[in-house]
């Protein structure tokens, strides 16, 4: 007696649309859970009112970060820890809050308990400043396009009154 096993085709299309639904979430939204010291901890990646009531404290950071891909180069983790390490009063907050930790469990954790949770708010959160660095690179250039063409419009306008008709 035969059995029926049902559409084995649209069974694996339907896993790999659900495969393909988790990373386009994982992309907009990512999030990545360690364990430090017997604590599970869930890193994720900041929201849209954090971003805004953060944005002035992290504008010493996104200026090197602009910098550095002004200049064509991608930060790496080093660069990242470096700034971490100039600006770690305003930036160990940060970290702790992607990470839901106070100071006081930063703090107590050790190199390779830091470098854990570091590295891993990195990978969460790494797309989040160099888009908001990106972002801030191409207004500038609009502004300053904007600012060329304008001023181009004005001497036209200038030469165009000053000459004879």
């Amino acid at each position: 007696m035969a059995k029926k096993i049902g559409n084995v085709h649209a069974a694996k299309l339907a896993a790999r649309e659900a495969g393909e639904l988790a990373n386009e979430l994982e992309v907009l939204h990512p999030e990545r859970l360690i364990t430090v010291r017997g604590r599970d901890i869930t890193l994720r990646e900041y929201g849209f009112v954090e971003w805004v009531r953060m944005r002035p404290a992290l504008q010493p950071v996104l200026d090197a970060i602009c910098a550095t891909l002004e200049a064509s180069e991608v930060p790496t983790y080093e660069m990242v820890l470096e700034l971490i390490s100039v600006h770690a009063d305003t930036m160990l907050p940060v970290v702790g809050q992607s990470a839901g930790v106070d100071m006081d469990f930063l703090s107590s954790l050790t190199g390779d308990e830091g470098d854990e949770l570091l590295t891993t708010w990195w990978s969460v959160n790494a797309r989040f400043f160099i888009r908001r660095a990106f972002h801030r690179i191409a207004m500038g250039r609009a502004e300053r396009e904007a600012e060329e063409h304008a001023k181009k419009k004005v001497m036209e306008s200038v030469t165009a009154a000053s000459s004879p008709a």
